[in-house]
């Protein structure tokens, strides 16, 4: 369950190189059938929504990037404590 509107929205190039962690980003977005690899020099639009019933102690955030009214990656994540990344479904 996230707010319903964005708490930050921005726009995002997907560079035609990728660093190491876009590389370890792009892993997760492969897990979850996506893949930025494609969007190479595109831009996209990132929207941060706030979760409101992860559990977890801390803030949860859900990251969208969206091109052309299409998802193209995504994560849901935390910097709080000891933080953490993963696709939109939660790890078992």
């Amino acid at each position: 369950e996230t707010e319903k509107k964005a708490c930050n929205v921005y726009e995002v190039e997907i560079p035609e190189k990728f660093n190491s962690v876009f590389e370890k980003y792009n892993e997760i977005q492969r897990s979850q059938g996506l893949n930025l690899k494609r969007y190479v020099n595109k831009d996209a639009t990132a929207y941060v929504f706030k979760i409101n019933n992860y559990e977890y102690e801390g803030e949860v955030f859900a990251t969208l990037f969206i091109r052309n009214g299409r998802v193209i990656a995504g994560d849901v994540c935390s910097s709080e404590g000891k933080g953490f990344v993963h696709g939109f479904r939660k790890q078992s």
